[in-house]
Parts: structure tokens; C-alpha cells; sequence
């Protein structure tokens, strides 16, 4: 055992003959730990690395650890001698500590495209959960992101930390403008459906200036959301609101329009004017032998009226003295 402890450090001195900057801290294998004890911590931690983005952040140094650590597995399974397999689990344990603190580095020098990075994964990952469609492209842009963000992590393990710095700006503003766009779509995905079905059933051919409103009042929503992100809570409902009116009051003006389409002038005039005696009716008046646009000024000014509180309210003091019961008489 005292010679396999020997061949260890051999082991480890020889891989940091390369390796003479950024040193990472070596964990020797104690002499008493179990060989499958000792192999599974080494996995374990692999996966603890990889759920850190150390993939990621150091994917060379991360690649050869998982190589090594893979090997490890493979010896132990074909029963080597401890002298072999211990020297295997050693130099795998060298190396993802290698790639963890070239991880670290990547961190330091790429705060902002990380920052951004995780924003735009984020609000991606809210899209999918509320199943908005049209997902792909972004999620194509994202994929495109990471292999600029590769080159730059490949760099820094090959002691370019500056290049990769001086470049980051870059590869931020792509994460930066996948999140808008996640954002966005997220935000306003039902709208868009709404607008999608009137453009099916015709929007553009019978309802035009309606199309036209609502996609602008979106595209506004759509600014607004792409300068103040999401943070502002209360601003953003009200936003989607108003652009989720348009959208609907758009449908049913198509389809309104679609219907009129298909009718004759007079039984257009008919329908008008069937609606507007039916709140006549309701306000015990009959304006049918005018105009349509005095009924409607007839029609608003009783509504106006009935909203009105009466002349001569009953005083307060009258009220409650209504209100009060009489007691029983005994």
C-alpha cells in the first residue's frame, strides 16, 4: 500500500509538470478510503460540477475529467490492481478541480454574458411552460449564443482571460435581445393568437383599419416591454391588457364585418336599429322614427339620467329613523 501511495503522487506531480499556473488543490486518496467509496465521491462530484455549468464555464478541462473519471469506472469494473485504479482516480480529481477553478475564472471575466445568459434561459423556460408557440427560433438562437460563449470559456482555459473579456460584450447582447424576444412572446402570447385567427378569418380584408390598430397598439406593447423588461409587475398587466382588448375587439369586429358583408344595406339599417330599440324598451321609450344618431343621443341621455341621483334625497337622519324596528309590545 505504501508504494501505491508513492505511485499516486508520481501520478499527480507529473500531470501539474504542465500545468504550472493556476494550480488547483490535488485530494489525495487516503490509504484506508474504499476503492468504490472513493470512485463514486469522484463521480458524485462531477455531477455537482456539471450542474454548476462548469460544462460550461471550463468544457475542456470538465471533458477530460469525465474521460478519466469514466475510465476509473471502467478499470474498477474489470478489477485492476488498486495501484492502477487509484492512480486513474487521482489524475480525474486533478482535472475537474482544474476545470472548477477555470470555472471560477470564466465567472470573474464573464459576469455580464452570464448575467444575460441566465435571464434569457429564464424567461425561455416561462415561455415553454405556458406552451407559447413559435418557440424554435429562439430556442436555435440560444443553442447559437452558446457556441459563442464556448469560444470564449475555450479561451480563457487557454490563458486568453483578456481576449475573452474585451469580446464578452458581444456574445451579452445576444442572450440580452433572446430574452427581449422571450419576454415578449411570453407576455403577449395570446394576443398574438387572437390577431393570427382575425387574420385567418379575414381581418385584412374586412376589418383593415381595426388590423391596423391593434397591431400597432402591440408593437407599442412590445417596445415598451423590450425597454423595461418585467420587473415593473403592475405596468406590464395593465400593458397586456390594453393590447389583449385590441386583439379581441379586432375578432369580433371581423367577424362582424364578415357577417354585414354577406347582408343587404336594409337589413343592416333593421339590425342597427333592433339593437338600439331593445335599450329603448329598456328605458320605456320608443325613438324608432328618428334619426340613428338621435336615438343614440336619446338612448345615452335616459342613461345619463337614471344615473343621476335624485333632487331630493332623503336626509341621512330620516333614513335610519325609516331603518329602526319598533320593539314588540309585550
Amino acid at each position: 500500500m505504501k508504494q501505491s501511495l508513492i505511485n499516486i503522487l508520481v501520478v499527480a506531480m507529473a500531470f501539474y509538470s504542465g500545468c504550472a499556473s493556476n494550480k488547483p488543490v490535488v485530494n489525495t486518496v487516503s490509504a484506508h478510503s474504499s476503492p468504490s467509496k472513493t470512485l463514486e465521491s469522484l463521480e458524485g462530484d462531477c455531477q455537482k460540477a456539471k450542474q454548476a455549468l462548469v460544462t460550461i464555464l471550463s468544457p475542456d478541462y470538465f471533458k477530460e475529467a469525465t474521460e478519466l473519471t469514466e475510465q476509473a469506472r471502467e478499470m474498477f469494473n474489470k478489477g485492476v490492481t488498486l495501484d492502477e485504479l487509484y492512480a486513474k482516480i487521482s489524475e480525474g480529481r486533478a482535472k475537474l478541480q482544474l476545470s472548477i477553478e477555470t470555472a471560477r475564472i470564466s465567472q470573474s471575466q464573464l459576469r455580464e454574458t452570464l448575467t444575460k445568459r441566465q435571464e434569457a434561459q429564464s424567461l425561455i423556460s416561462e415561455a415553454n411552460h405556458v406552451s407559447v408557440v413559435g418557440l424554435s427560433d429562439l430556442k436555435e438562437d440560444f443553442q447559437d449564443a452558446e457556441k459563442k460563449l464556448l469560444k470564449l470559456t475555450h479561451a480563457i482555459e487557454e490563458g486568453k482571460a483578456e481576449w475573452a473579456r474585451e469580446r464578452q460584450a458581444d456574445v451579452a447582447k445576444l442572450y440580452a435581445d433572446i430574452a427581449s424576444k422571450a419576454g415578449y412572446k411570453s407576455s403577449l402570447d395570446e394576443v398574438e393568437r387572437l390577431v393570427q385567427q382575425a387574420v385567418h378569418e379575414g381581418a385584412d380584408k374586412f376589418a383593415p383599419k381595426t388590423l391596423s390598430a391593434a397591431q400597432k397598439k402591440i408593437a407599442q406593447v412590445g417596445q415598451w416591454i423590450s425597454e423595461k423588461g418585467r420587473t415593473e409587475k403592475e405596468e406590464l398587466a395593465r400593458q397586456k391588457a390594453a393590447a389583449l382588448f385590441q386583439a379581441r375587439r379586432l375578432l369580433q369586429v371581423t367577424r362582424a364585418a364578415k357577417q354585414f358583408a354577406q347582408k343587404e344595406a336594409e337589413e343592416i339599417a333593421l339590425w342597427v336599429e333592433g339593437r338600439v330599440y331593445s335599450l329603448e324598451t329598456a328605458l320605456m321609450s320608443d325613438y324608432r322614427d328618428r334619426h340613428f344618431d338621435e336615438q343614440f343621443s336619446q338612448v345615452l341621455k335616459s342613461i345619463e339620467t337614471a344615473r343621476k341621483p335624485a333632487t331630493n334625497p332623503v336626509p341621512a337622519q330620516a333614513q335610519k329613523e325609516k331603518l329602526k324596528v319598533t320593539p314588540r309590545k309585550k
